[in-house]
């Protein structure tokens, strides 16, 4: 018996080109993978982010017509340029997703089998507020506060809007937050 999924447990469930390469959210009954790829590697090594909520219902057994599994930076191809990334899973009748981050960046994305990522760039630059011995050379990104994520149908009318409900789901969040024992207050994204 193996302790952990396996390759063959995972398959592609929803991509979006990026430059350089694809964004691409991979996953199985047991979890996702999300990562930047140019079809030869990964930017950053592969981790398994357990499904977040109950699972009573199968994947699609939340109650909102879509539900946010993640929300992160990504190292993109380029070493000094990120990726701000929200994944997620939406019901029948959500055809796209609108995800809105601080400065009013934006993003719109298609939903495939239920399953939907969108990205707005987040790059590096030198941070000038920093200070001590190790500030010589550091360097902050684009912040990936999320405001609201909006699901829509066929009609272009919004069905539901997800905005984060405590300080600990703008700035990230994994499922592994529900877990760790530092995240407070503990995100509702892990109900």
């Amino acid at each position: 018996m193996r302790n952990g999924p396996s390759q063959a447990d995972f398959r592609l469930l929803t991509s979006r080109p990026v430059p350089g390469g694809r964004l691409a959210e991979i996953g199985g009954d047991r979890g996702y993978v999300f990562c930047v790829t140019d079809g030869t590697g990964n930017t950053e090594p592969p981790q398994v982010h357990a499904w977040p909520g109950t699972h009573d219902g199968g994947l699609f057994g939340f109650d909102a017509p879509l539900r946010v599994d993640g929300i992160r930076q990504v190292q993109a191809m380029k070493w000094d340029e990120l990726h701000a990334v929200v994944v997620g899973r939406a019901k029948p009748g959500v055809v796209r997703v609108g995800v809105t981050w601080d400065g009013d960046r934006t993003a719109q994305t298609a939903v495939h089998d239920g399953f939907f990522i969108a990205q707005t760039p987040a790059e590096l630059v030198p941070d000038h507020g920093e200070t001590g011995s190790m500030s010589q050379g550091a360097m902050t990104s684009r912040t990936i506060r999320v405001e609201a994520v909006t699901g829509y149908d066929a009609a272009g009318v919004a069905v539901h809007t997800w905005r984060p409900k405590v300080p600990t789901e703008e700035a990230g969040f994994v499922t592994e937050d529900c877990t760790d024992e530092l995240t407070s207050p503990r995100p509702t994204l892990c109900d």
